[in-house]
């Protein structure tokens, strides 16, 4: 008898317990990282071809636009880069090239789901 009770008293715990773990869709913060490198456009495999510099390719900057509008810039010559903080969850993020005008020189677009530090993944940028 006394198992019975304990099993009442469980069943009717265990979905206050639930609903107070907290779980569901996570509210923090979440930033970014990646890396990158420049290739020339006309390399037959870009993945094999040789990096190229930043400068000999026009590419000042690359950039990182979340689907939010909100952009985190880096100098190319970084060759890696983080973002600051910003509400977690799933985003289309542009990764673009830009030249010293601001003109983009390549881009690359991925959908990924934010979480804590994130890597947003290495880019290799094909660039005439």
């Amino acid at each position: 008898m006394h198992s019975k009770s304990l099993s009442k008293l469980l069943l009717s715990v265990l979905p206050v317990l639930g609903a107070l773990s907290g779980c569901g869709t996570y509210q923090g913060t979440a930033t970014a990282y990646l890396t990158w490198q420049i290739v020339d456009a006309t390399a037959p495999d870009p993945l094999t071809a040789p990096a190229r510099d930043c400068s000999t390719k026009n590419v000042q900057w690359v950039r990182v636009q979340l689907s939010t509008g909100q952009p985190f810039d880096f100098p190319c010559t970084a060759y890696s880069g983080e973002t600051t903080g910003f509400t977690a969850g799933t985003y289309s993020v542009d990764v673009i090239a830009l030249g010293p005008t601001g003109a983009a020189q390549s881009a690359q677009r991925v959908t990924k789901e934010f979480f804590g530090r994130t890597n947003l993944s290495h880019f290799i940028f094909q660039v005439r």
